[in-house]
């Protein structure tokens, strides 16, 4: 009888378990319910919040991730936690209330986990679920990033079903750090170009809003286009679910952003190396960049000063030639991006160089004219003459990898720009005529025109661009010019 009630015993564990996580839980939810982060803890009804507590042992609070949750009180609702559990468990062991082992134990165990997951940020996982346990920070966190790449179109030879049902649960996932708006961009190969294809919605009071995005990326991007696709084409669909903190949900503020439309660029092929001078010639090509971010930009640094959200908001419209589409930061973001990725297009480099490159670079908030690309897309033709003369005697890796074979060309394009410095040099005069004769600024011109020409690649851009913006990242950055062999992912600041 007394080992039969000694085993009868031992499944009251699993029980005393649950409970103790979810108290552990309502540690969370309660301290930041009191420090004014509760919102939306209970939008997804109390059922599900019991449940989570319960068996997943873990809270969403969508409130940590507002603009006005400082760090403190982060940190407070991370580390009561860990303190509650701790100062349980100690109570079950010196009471003077007979308990079981079960119970013991059971108060032991989550206060271990709660140690390693709220005090040292450990991935520990419980005894009886493969999920994180006890609210760790990275378990009430959400990043609103979320992608699939499709290494063979086998996957969509179900008409997209089998790759549809994935992206749908992820947005599922995705959906806890925020559901009012959600979206996906992919692209299409075309004869000598990707076209993005980006999917939105703004989701409704009783609608799911993974079933709505899937049914846009459905109508936009898997029915309407043309298949099969090459067999070697690699197809990626990268995504975002936000949930409105500084501003309301609307479908201009949905992720993925896209600050210039689609545009034709000359633009040299650098995904096949080829030899012989005469290999490597431009190719009008239309390009886009696309951009899903989580978190917040605050500032931008040129020449180490720094410049807030707002002078930039108002820059990007003058340098871009294109009005801002949305007036969240994150939008911000694809319009740096856009200045940034220049490589293979010497009007998008020369651009770039006046932008970000010169000591006369800086973000003008009273800017009110500058170069149009059109202009910086003729000094462009010069540098293409000035690199036929230089793959006369050259090679165009030598010419990309040697660092003296870049400053010869420099000085090649230099003679050639000399000659039209009244009319053609004219629209970026007052960025190259600091010094008494101009010719230094202006071989610095040509030189960093070169550099962005051969180096800014996706990866550059987003590495530049987290190296000098401050705020918060988690970012997935995507270019219609190297979407078939490169995507960037990127995170600072989040947990």
């Amino acid at each position: 009888m007394e080992g039969r009630k000694s085993r009868s015993l031992s499944w009251t564990l699993p029980l005393w378990y649950a409970f103790f996580g979810a108290c552990h839980e309502f540690a969370h939810l309660l301290t930041a319910v009191i420090l004014g982060l509760g919102r939306d803890v209970w939008v997804e009804g109390i059922t599900t919040v019991l449940g989570r507590a319960l068996i997943e042992r873990h809270c969403v609070l969508p409130g940590l991730e507002d603009s006005n949750a400082s760090d403190f009180n982060v940190g407070v609702v991370r580390h009561i936690g860990w303190f509650f559990s701790v100062l349980l468990a100690f109570g079950v062991a010196r009471t003077a209330i007979p308990t079981s082992k079960e119970v013991r134990f059971a108060s032991f165990v989550t206060a271990l986990e709660a140690l390693s997951t709220d005090l040292f940020s450990l991935n520990v996982l419980p005894i009886l679920t493969k999920i994180n346990s006890s609210g760790s920070i990275s378990s009430v966190l959400f990043c609103g990033n979320f992608g699939i790449i499709l290494l063979h179109q086998a996957w969509l030879s179900d008409n997209g079903k089998s790759a549809m049902d994935i992206l749908e649960r992820m947005i599922k996932v995705t959906m806890m750090r925020g559901a009012q708006s959600g979206g996906v961009v992919t692209f299409q190969p075309l004869k000598n170009s990707l076209r993005g294809m980006r999917s939105r919605v703004v989701n409704k009071k009783r609608t799911d809003l993974s079933v709505l995005v899937r049914k846009e990326v459905e109508r936009d991007a898997i029915r309407s286009v043309s298949r099969p696709f090459p067999e070697s084409f690699v197809q990626s669909f990268s995504g975002h679910t936000r949930f409105a903190t500084s501003s309301k949900a609307s479908l201009d503020g949905t992720h993925p952003h896209l600050w210039t439309p689609a545009s034709n660029r000359r633009l040299y092929n650098f995904s096949v190396r080829r030899s012989g001078p005469h290999q490597y010639m431009p190719e009008t090509t239309k390009v886009e960049n696309y951009i899903t971010h989580n978190g917040d930009f605050d500032f931008y640094i040129v020449n180490g000063q720094t410049f807030d959200l707002e002078v930039i908001q108002k820059w990007l419209p003058v340098v871009t030639g294109f009005p801002m589409p949305s007036s969240v930061d994150s939008c911000a973001v694809a319009g740096v991006i856009d200045l940034l990725r220049t490589q293979g297009c010497f009007g998008l480099s020369a651009r770039c160089a006046i932008c970000f490159g010169l000591s006369t670079s800086k973000m003008e908030e009273e800017l009110f004219s500058f170069p149009t690309y059109e202009q910086f897309e003729q000094i462009g033709l010069v540098f293409e003459e000035a690199m036929d003369v230089m793959l006369q005697t050259t090679t165009f890796s030598t010419l990309c990898d040697d660092p003296n074979m870049r400053h010869s060309f420099s000085l090649c394009v230099l003679s050639k720009l000399k000659p039209h410095r009244v009319s053609l040099l004219q629209p970026i005069q007052r960025y190259i005529c600091d010094e008494e004769e101009g010719g230094a600024n202006l071989l610095s011109f040509c030189l960093c025109t070169i550099n962005a020409f051969f180096d800014n690649d996706l990866l550059m851009a987003t590495t530049t661009f987290l190296k000098n913006a401050k705020g918060s990242f988690g970012l997935c950055v995507t270019s219609s010019i190297d979407a078939h062999r490169q995507i960037c992912l990127a995170a600072r600041g989040q947990t």
